[in-house]
């Protein structure tokens, strides 16, 4: 039997934000009498921007004033040019299409389809280590002149993290109900669950090193975590008391909250504290779900790749997409109030992710570009990883 929804019943009083600071200052030097640059501290901490004066001596000549300078961007900018930064592993360099190309091809042909596993974008810019919105940040600076507080306060970073892990572009937009709980432990760790089934993470979302997704610890017995689905309140719950600690803090949409009880003290995130976009520095799903098979692609050759994958069919033409139709059996399960739900959610979901396996292998025998085959790969190793660890929950259910 799957773990019911709590009853509803009153609300937990909300704690109050802690708040806590790390700005850092980072300021271009005088030139030819130019000004200095705004400087901007993102992460962990906390983030704000401040004004730099700075100026040095130049000629003594008269000058036009300059347009005030433009801020730099938040993360790290790619060298302008053909290609990015070769994917890990890689032992194509250079060509006519930059690192990780096949030099029989340079132009990208990847597509996606289907709710639930949409295809992955290169960006021009380096995501932020945690981002921030400004109006987050702003209350972080006033709290920080007002209290005075540790800039590695957890419950600050725990904060951040949930709100950047449900901001408008983590999720798919076929992902239903969607959403993502975030607690702290009375020991200071940083656990997060979703509302999806066993260790579904959107190919989007990149989860921080300090933090721990309870559905996919491999340390509590799958038949457990197979109780947790749809529930993600009982997977932190659940996951404190199996690693003998104590959640702190839940924090969550007030509408995440709605009929439960958090286990915790819960923290509201507000809209304005949600960022444009949520992109971290951090993990990939297949390094979250299967570190050790995300290692061994990160140290292939380009070239080697296909030598992860079983033999290609005979047959070469792609299987149908059923994705959609597939993807709406995953999610119906949301709308329904039987307790008993999560064990026909994983059902559904063993099927979707077994198709996308399939998918996923044809599209890497297919590739003809190599940063497409790796990811392609890396979609096959996550999704025959997740298909495994469904079937073992469905297995367990079955025998209680």
């Amino acid at each position: 039997m799957m773990a019911p929804a709590a009853a509803h019943g009153p609300a937990v009083p909300e704690t109050p934000a802690a708040h806590v600071s790390n700005v850092t200052h980072s300021g271009g030097g005088g030139g030819q009498g130019g000004g200095g640059g705004v400087g901007t501290g993102l992460g962990g901490g906390g983030m704000a921007a401040s004004p730099v004066m700075s100026g040095s001596g130049g000629t003594a000549s008269p000058m036009p004033l300059l347009p005030p300078p433009t801020p730099p961007p938040a993360g790290p900018v790619q060298p302008p040019g053909g290609g990015g930064q070769g994917a890990p592993g890689s032992a194509t360099q250079g060509g006519p299409g930059g690192p990780g190309v096949h030099p029989a091809s340079t132009n990208s042909t990847s597509g996606s389809g289907g709710g639930g596993s949409g295809g992955s974008s290169q960006s021009d810019v380096a995501p932020a280590p945690i981002p921030v919105s400004a109006a987050r940040a702003h209350k972080d600076v006033v709290a920080d002149a007002t209290n005075r507080q540790s800039a590695t306060d957890q419950l600050r970073v725990a904060y951040r993290i949930a709100a950047a892990l449900n901001a408008a572009d983590m999720a798919n937009p076929a992902d239903f109900r969607f959403f993502w709980m975030t607690a702290v432990t009375a020991d200071g760790r940083i656990v997060v669950a979703n509302s999806y089934g066993l260790g579904y993470i959107p190919e989007a979302v990149t989860l921080p090193t300090q933090v721990t997704m309870a559905s996919a610890d491999d340390s509590v017995p799958v038949e457990q975590r197979a109780r947790w689905a749809t529930y993600p309140h009982l997977a932190l719950q659940d996951w404190a008391v199996h690693h003998d600690t104590t959640l702190r803090i839940v924090i969550g949409k007030e509408e995440h909250f709605e009929g439960i009880d958090p286990g915790a003290p819960k923290h509201i995130l507000v809209e304005e504290d949600i960022p444009a976009s949520g992109k971290m520095q951090g993990r990939s799903r297949l390094d979250v779900v299967a570190p050790d098979a995300a290692a061994q692609l990160a140290g292939i050759s380009d070239l080697s790749l296909v030598d992860m994958l079983p033999p290609a069919p005979v047959d070469a033409s792609p299987p149908a997409d059923q994705r959609s139709t597939l993807w709406w059996e995953v999610m119906k399960h949301l709308m329904s109030s039987d307790t008993d739900r999560g064990v026909a959610h994983l059902q559904a979901f063993a099927a979707y992710s077994n198709h996308c396996q399939g998918l996923a292998l044809h599209a890497a025998h297919t590739a003809v570009h190599a940063v497409e085959q790796r990811d392609a790969v890396a979609n096959w190793l996550y999704w025959q990883h997740i298909t495994s660890l469904l079937n073992s929950a469905l297995v367990g259910a079955s025998q209680r």
